[in-house]
């Protein structure tokens, strides 16, 4: 689910005729918060992993690492303990045996030829590299890695004229590095988002939103309508205004690596929800209700996302602490 430019391959619009931007900035200290989702503090981490699609529990959280497997056995490649210290790529570095809160695909030889992954407290980190990694066409996105959570039975959450949702956590960038073919048409491309996942209840028909912390390229992204060949869905970023409605404690979007946590915050209110679905519906011809109480939410998550051309390599070390869900 790539937060696309303009200069891209996608399927976009300008937003619909009637919506209008939600300017309002407000403070995630001063609100009125209820928890919905506080930051997780794992244990035995096997059981957060998830391969592709595999199933994974809902009402619980999830670290699914999708098209990382091994070039030499792509078909049987299952998580196993990843002694290598990966800190220096993805910003954290825990105390005491690696192989506890460490996984990977691949027995490593050199750390930046395979990808890694971190889990431990309410910390959770990833260094994706595409070196061992089968080049293939993916549909609707890239290699991708989402920490998230699921629900079985969706909470209404914007059932009121204040009402929404603030997710937030800490997150960084201190690695990004791309190998490009002198052939090549584009640049391999990093992000980092956060993902939502909301149901129509008069429709059934789900939609979501990427909310765009990081991505390499030099371009602000655009605020827009897309669809990833699965769900209809917005794309923005967390220096913008019209689908979320910014917090005054978080940082703005960042196309820079950088060491050190940062607070990404953002809130996604009943008028969001609402201009949302009018957007959609202009752009792909949907008939989403604009009523935001008719909505719940599915699901939430943290995604990092890596997209590159044949021949050429991407790797990317990120890292997260404390994500959390608040209904206001």
């Amino acid at each position: 689910m790539n937060v696309k430019m303009v200069t891209e391959e996608v399927e976009e619009s300008s937003p619909g005729p009637t919506g209008q931007e939600a300017i309002t900035v407000i403070s995630s200290q001063s609100m009125n918060k209820k928890p919905m989702l506080l930051p997780k503090h794992v244990d035995a981490i096997d059981r957060y992993f998830i391969k592709d699609y595999d199933p994974y529990v809902n009402d619980d959280f999830h670290f699914i690492i999708r098209w990382q497997t091994n070039k030499e056995n792509e078909a049987t490649s299952d998580f196993i303990p990843f002694c290598h210290n990966i800190g220096e790529y993805t910003g954290v570095a825990p105390a005491g045996s690696l192989e506890k809160v460490q996984r990977g695909m691949q027995v490593p030889g050199n750390p930046l030829e395979v990808s890694g992954f971190q889990l431990f407290d309410t910390t959770g980190g990833s260094l994706m590299n595409s070196w061992q990694t089968p080049y293939r066409e993916i549909k609707g996105g890239g290699q991708n890695v989402v920490f998230g959570y699921a629900y079985s039975e969706g909470p209404f959450l914007w059932r009121g004229r204040n009402s929404g949702i603030i997710l937030q956590g800490e997150m960084q960038v201190p690695y990004f590095q791309t190998w490009k073919q002198e052939a090549s048409t584009m640049t391999p491309v990093g992000q980092l988002s956060y993902i939502v996942y909301m149901l129509d209840t008069t429709t059934d028909i789900t939609i979501a939103m990427v909310i765009n912390a990081f991505d390499n390229r030099e371009q602000l992204p655009k605020e827009t309508v897309m669809h990833d060949t699965f769900v209809s869905f917005v794309s923005t970023h967390f220096s913008a205004n019209r689908y979320i409605t910014p917090v005054a404690e978080s940082a703005g979007w960042r196309n820079k690596p950088n060491t050190g946590f940062e607070l990404f915050a953002a809130a996604v209110t009943a008028g969001n929800i609402s201009m949302i679905a009018e957007d959609i519906n202009h752009t792909h011809q949907q008939q989403l209700s604009l009523n935001a109480a008719d909505y719940c939410l599915k699901s939430v998550g943290i995604l990092q996302e890596t997209f590159r051309k044949p021949g050429d390599q991407v790797a990317m070390g990120m890292s997260f602490k404390d994500f959390s869900l608040y209904s206001i």
